[in-house]
């Protein structure tokens, strides 16, 4: 009996070593794959091999072994959700985005790919709702944990970049509603009636900061409950909209959650 469990041990340990192997390949020619195509086929047969190895090894395991992999993961505080980001560089410095919506429920760890069907960023909007299989979400850099009369509330501060200067970049502050059959991105959980130079004419079910190629914008976590977000403006010759021309200011806006909703504090 002792060598039977040994021989599985074994066994489940060079069947990890060898999907991780295989990530290892397919990261490599999605980053430095000859053309864009090649690229993004690289970048899908990746994001598959990972949503196999969650499979067979589970979550936790898979979420472990991928810190030595060209993928962006974040953990919520309390463990119980993970997004996976791949940006797959494409063409005039545009990236394609797949990932991996990972969450535990009842003990139990689901997961599903996101993906999105645009291979730039033009088609999130501001009052738009998601399913994974619909949405292009980016690179996941942090996921913020609220609670409220017993219901966790999670945002996901997101980075899309971008190295064409005819395309803003966009950081973006994107409500997960987590349930048994999976996230879903998008809430209406912003008290605000405008941001980022954009007046919303229905509610906010994201807040997306947009700026130049070339320059930064923080989006940050500082405390539970509390973000703080770079106030951008129109650089020099830049036009109130023109997005592609914004940087940011000295000036910083917290946002706070409030009595159920995300404020920016004055």
């Amino acid at each position: 009996m002792r060598n039977l469990i040994l021989c599985c041990m074994l066994w489940q340990s060079y069947a990890m070593h060898a999907q991780m192997d295989s990530i290892s390949q397919w990261s490599t020619t999605m980053l430095e794959g000859a053309t864009a195509t090649i690229r993004l086929q690289a970048g899908e047969r990746m994001q598959a091999r990972i949503l196999s190895q969650m499979d067979s090894m589970g979550v936790p395991a898979t979420l472990s072994a991928l810190a030595e992999h060209p993928v962006l993961v974040s953990i919520s505080p309390n463990g119980k959700l993970a997004l996976i980001s791949l940006a797959i560089p494409q063409t005039e410095g545009h990236y394609a985005f797949r990932g991996i919506a990972a969450w535990q429920h009842n003990k139990t760890w689901y997961n599903k790919a996101t993906q999105g069907q645009s291979s730039t960023m033009e088609g999130l909007s501001h009052d738009g709702r998601y399913r994974c299989a619909d949405y292009n979400m980016g690179m996941t850099y942090d996921i913020v944990q609220v609670k409220r009369s017993g219901i966790t509330h999670y945002l996901a501060l997101v980075f899309q970049p971008s190295m064409n200067p005819m395309q803003a970049q966009r950081k973006i502050v994107e409500p997960v509603i987590l349930s048994k059959h999976g996230p879903h991105f998008g809430s209406p959980v912003f008290a605000l009636d405008s941001f980022n130079d954009q007046v919303f004419d229905r509610p906010a079910t994201r807040l997306i900061l947009q700026y130049a190629t070339g320059v930064s914008a923080s989006i940050k976590q500082i405390k539970p409950g509390k973000i703080l977000i770079d106030q951008l403006a129109p650089m020099r010759h830049g036009q109130v909209g023109d997005y592609r021309r914004y940087g940011p200011t000295l000036a910083q806006a917290p946002l706070e959650f409030n009595r159920g909703k995300w404020r920016l504090a004055s």
